[in-house]
């Protein structure tokens, strides 16, 4: 997408259609992100990357 971006946005003069394809880029991976940060930080709620050490 972002050679795509490229290619339709700054080399053929539409920089506001460039633009709106680099938002979305921008949510898609942000989107994307959120779910791994979720899934990572739900398994480690449950123990399963620090685990109390007891004494």
């Amino acid at each position: 997408m972002a050679t795509y971006m490229v290619t339709n946005g700054r080399d053929a003069g539409n920089f506001g259609y460039g633009n709106a394809v680099a938002v979305v880029i921008f949510f898609i991976s942000m989107i994307i992100a959120l779910i791994y940060q979720r899934f990572v930080l739900r398994r480690d709620t449950a123990g399963a990357l620090t685990e109390r050490q007891t004494r």
